[in-house]
């Protein structure tokens, strides 16, 4: 288990952004990343606009514990997230969410997981759960020490956006530690943004969204999966 503390910002300009990160923090790296997130707890006729609270329940995380043989708690989740990273590298993460005082304090137990154990794995989720969230970033991301700073552009929002993240075992500690980081970004031309990039979406998106069951908007997101399996080394 870790504990992934996080914060998230709105980037006004993403050229000017992008050559003061390389000016500041120099090497950096560039990855493509698609992530489905998934849970149980909808039955699909809920609008798009409306989902809220979403939950994977203990009994699915049973099932995908076994198929993956993973070393993690028989709890509820607040979902399951299945992220490929530049077609090649396969991540599978349950996740719940906490904001505190604007911070992302998230618990967390992710997994590499290799191909054909990933394809189990989404096999399962695809018939049985619904996508209720989806995103295909391009990422750029510098590091220091342990610090992780990534730059990213999405497929489903109009602006880009800079998140500063640690990652660790004592949620205090890295706390502090990241309030301290922080103070080197406020000579940056960025805002504090709290909402989830979910909420981000269906705000940017909302004349799109309005009429759309979740049913229909998780068909859609595994079609966007499949497509990506496909053409991934998989």
């Amino acid at each position: 288990m870790n504990y992934e503390i996080e914060k998230k910002y709105l980037v006004s300009d993403f050229n000017v952004m992008f050559e003061a990160m390389k000016r500041d923090f120099g090497k950096y790296t560039i990855k493509s990343k698609s992530g489905f997130w998934f849970a149980n707890n909808f039955d699909g006729m809920e609008l798009v606009l409306d989902i809220d609270k979403p939950k994977f329940s203990k009994k699915g995380v049973c099932i995908i514990k076994d198929i993956g043989e993973f070393e993690i708690p028989e709890i509820d989740f607040q979902y399951i997230r299945l992220r490929i990273v530049n077609n090649e590298k396969f991540i599978i993460t349950f996740k719940n969410k906490n904001i505190v005082n604007k911070i992302e304090q998230n618990t967390e137990y992710e997994f590499d997981t290799d191909s054909d154990t990933f394809s189990r794995i989404a096999n399962y989720l695809k018939e049985n759960n619904l996508i209720f969230y989806y995103n295909i970033k391009e990422s750029y991301e510098f590091e220091k020490d342990d610090l992780k700073i990534e730059l990213s552009k999405f497929n489903n929002l109009q602006n880009c956006y800079l998140e500063v993240e640690l990652v660790g075992e004592e949620e205090e500690k890295l706390v502090k530690k990241l309030e301290f980081e922080l103070g080197k970004f406020k000579i940056y031309n960025i805002k504090e943004e709290p909402r989830s990039y979910m909420e981000l979406s269906k705000n940017e998106n909302r004349v799109q969204f309005k009429n759309t069951r979740l049913s229909n908007y998780s068909k859609d997101a595994v079609k966007e999966l499949d497509k990506i399996l496909s053409g991934s080394k998989i």
